[in-house]
Order: C-alpha cells, then structure tokens, then sequence
C-alpha cells in the first residue's frame, strides 16, 4: 500500500508542476485548446495538491482502485 501512495505522491506532484508551468508560460486558458480543455486544465493547477493531502488524511478504510481490495 505504501508504494501506491507513494506513486500518487509522484503524480500528483508532477501534475502540480506541469499546470503550474503551463500557466507561468501561457497564462489562464492558453489559446489554441478549446475553452473547456483550458478550463479543465487550470482547474488542475489548484486541485492536483488538495488531492494528494486528501489521499493522506483519508480515512483508514479507504482504498485506491486497483489496491485489490473489493468490499466491506
């Protein structure tokens, strides 16, 4: 269980970079993307950290997909 956390660390980590350097180069909705990608895309930028310190705080039930673990 530790190593699927600690690549959703990685992940989330990378995902925070990634949006935040897209916005520092290109700003808020980056023209040529649709709005709606744009707009997805920012949104990333400030949900990716909150993410990851709710995977932390979860509940000790609680489960990733995929961690094998299916039911009560």
């Amino acid at each position: 269980m530790t190593l699927i956390f600690a690549v959703y660390t990685i992940c989330f980590l990378v995902g925070t970079y990634t949006h935040t350097a897209g916005l520092a180069r290109r700003g808020f909705l980056a023209f040529p993307v649709p709005l709606a990608i744009g707009v997805f895309w920012d949104a990333l930028t400030l949900l990716d950290p909150p993410g990851r310190c709710a995977a932390v705080v979860a509940p000790q039930g609680w489960h990733p997909v995929g961690a094998g673990h299916y039911g009560g």
